[in-house]
């Protein structure tokens, strides 16, 4: 059974008609790399075909925004106005790095009125949604459910 044919089962409530429960892989990139090393597959994408892994994640649309802004502690906002740092785990070719929060902005929102009035929300026309479909189009010819977690 393809993966879109899993989906589709589970989503209808035919989970009776599943031959197992669907598959999904998160992993941080040097992790992703000695995986990949252990079971001697060039990339990630033969990675998740060899572990039979139903879900693909796109980048999803791209930013084409006003410049977002950098911070004197190296901490770089997001399309939120979010604050993000990142922060460096391991050492040599194991190295690697997530970003965290170093600011939550509507940490002190109390009304409605507070959220409305925060002044970061992103606009729609900041993104290029132009280039979903090839996205969505490439995990759909592997008959794989496309995935999409927001932008940085």
């Amino acid at each position: 059974m393809d993966s879109l044919t899993r989906f589709n089962f589970l989503i209808n409530k035919r989970s009776d008609k599943l031959d197992r429960v669907l598959i999904d892989y998160w992993a941080s990139t040097d992790v992703d790399q000695r995986i990949c090393e252990y079971y001697r597959v060039k990339e990630k994408e033969e990675l998740l075909d060899l572990l039979d892994v139903d879900f693909r994640y796109i980048d999803g649309p791209s930013y084409i925004g006003p410049r977002l802004a950098d911070h004197p502690d190296s901490s770089e906002d997001d399309i939120w106005g979010v604050p993000r740092k990142k922060v460096y785990y391991g050492k040599g070719e194991h190295q690697g790095y997530y970003k965290t929060v170093v600011k939550y902005p509507l940490a002190d929102a109390k009304t409605i009125d507070d959220v409305n009035s925060y002044g970061y929300w992103p606009d729609p026309d900041w993104l290029d949604y132009s280039v979903i479909k090839d996205q969505c189009d490439l995990v759909h010819e592997k008959q794989r459910v496309v995935m999409f977690m927001g932008t940085d």
